[in-house]
């Protein structure tokens, strides 16, 4: 192509595509600064948002049950009940999701425990005592002293639960 060839239009095509040659009028550099500025942020939000997900997602994985002598200010006493029955699938699964999960990092399960299982359909008095229990697992928080009902979730995973636990014991 020789300099002949090369027209006005093909001047602007190649403008459009590279940012390069021509003087753009001020309303379109405007509106470039303003997608770029837009598509700056927007990447900056994905990013930033991506990284805060993995981080937290870190901190759950490698949480353990805490104990009185790690933590400088005094925690709160929390224990978590998880209501279920023999024959749920779900309830099946969040237990063995506790088991491997929960349990290797020092978390306690049982009456005296983190956590403890009531199962609704025995004699458990604490299956009549947390009210009307209409889907399970239910997982409701309680102050073991008192056996003050804090707060109470629907299924949640093994890794939410010990969050959730931890937060509550926070205050």
């Amino acid at each position: 192509m020789n300099s002949e060839e090369f027209t006005t239009q093909d001047a602007k095509d190649f403008y459009l595509l590279s940012g390069e040659g021509l003087e753009m009028p001020d309303y379109l550099q405007l509106y470039r600064n303003v997608f770029f500025f837009c598509a700056a942020m927007f990447a900056f939000v994905c990013f930033a948002a991506g990284a805060q997900c993995r981080m937290a997602v870190a901190q759950v994985i490698t949480q353990k049950a805490p104990s009185a002598e790690e933590s400088p200010k005094k925690l709160r006493n929390v224990q978590a009940l998880v209501f279920h029955f023999d024959g749920c699938v779900h309830c099946a699964r969040l237990h063995a999701d506790i088991d491997k999960t929960l349990v290797p990092l020092g978390w306690v399960l049982g009456t005296k425990g983190d956590i403890d299982f009531v199962d609704i359909k025995s004699a458990d008095k604490r299956a009549k005592a947390y009210g009307p229990i209409r889907a399970v697992p239910l997982i409701i928080l309680i102050d073991p002293a008192t056996g003050k009902e804090i707060s109470r979730s629907g299924g949640i995973s093994a890794k939410k639960l010990s969050e959730v636990i931890n937060l509550a014991r926070q205050g």
